[in-house]
């Protein structure tokens, strides 16, 4: 059973997930209308498919059907020589599995861009 100072921890990566899960969606959709390409079923399902779910030490951002986002440290860890800190957003390899020399910010420091 987790204490209480845990619960609070993964509340707090909690919030910043959804805060940054709709800010995928609203860049999404800021760029399709701006490019004068709006289509609301492209945009409803694009938006539908944005999800989250748990591989190893990382939280996986899915879009679409399947297609792996970007990855998200659950922890502080050491991973190839590299430090992650809790909540950084990692980029992906070719392979779809996540590189962790490729960090792009941190969501809860609410530092990151689109990739």
């Amino acid at each position: 059973m987790q204490n209480i100072s845990e619960q609070r921890r993964d509340l707090e990566l909690r919030n910043s997930v959804d805060t940054y899960l709709e800010w995928i969606k609203t860049h999404f959709k800021e760029s399709l209308y701006s490019s004068g390409t709006w289509d609301d079923q492209k945009v409803s399902q694009y938006c539908d498919g944005v999800a989250i779910s748990s591989r190893d030490k990382f939280l996986q951002v899915v879009v679409g059907k399947n297609k792996t986002h970007i990855f998200i440290a659950k922890s502080n860890s050491n991973s190839n020589g590299k430090v992650l800190k809790r909540g950084d957003l990692i980029k992906k390899t070719l392979l779809g599995s996540p590189n962790p020399k490729v960090v792009i910010g941190n969501i809860l420091e609410d530092k990151y861009a689109f990739n």
